[in-house]
């Protein structure tokens, strides 16, 4: 064999070594950025449960009034790990604080997925599971607009 054919082979080897790499790391930045964002969703619809509670149906208008509260409540029983504040969770979710309270108790519920649920949204890759607590935020919103909830 000569020179020239043994520096293709090891060029292609390498290329694909190279290519291999990148490829597994590429999905391991992808799947850790999937869970940060999983639980920055998860985080948000919890707190945005407990507020809706604490606030008798009221919606946050802002992640400023979102902020203030969760710094200073000490009624997250089921979900301590809210407690507190992360810059993490404006990067990674986006809320619609116009969100009508008394329209999201009127949404359906179907084995725990909430058809048509828009007021919480991932920014950049996320988990399927990320919105396994939406149903969550309508039953609490129900609590205080009953007329509305088509129960």
């Amino acid at each position: 064999m000569n020179r020239w054919l043994i520096r293709v082979i090891l060029g292609t080897v390498l290329a694909g070594f190279a290519y291999g790499a990148f490829s597994v790391a590429s999905c391991i930045y992808y799947a850790n950025e999937a869970e940060k964002t999983l639980h920055a969703c998860v985080t948000v619809s919890d707190a945005l449960e407990q507020f809706v509670l604490d606030h008798e149906g009221e919606w946050p208008r802002s992640w400023e009034q979102l902020r203030k509260w969760t710094n200073s409540t000490e009624s997250l029983d089921r979900a301590d790990y809210v407690r507190g504040w992360s810059d993490e969770w404006v990067a990674r979710v986006q809320v619609d604080f116009a969100a009508d309270p008394a329209a999201l108790a009127k949404l359906q519920i179907a084995d725990y997925k909430v058809e048509g649920f828009r007021a919480i949204e991932p920014i950049g890759p996320v988990f399927d599971s990320f919105d396994r607590n939406f149903y969550l935020i309508v039953e609490a919103s129900r609590k205080f607009h009953p007329a509305h909830s088509g129960l």
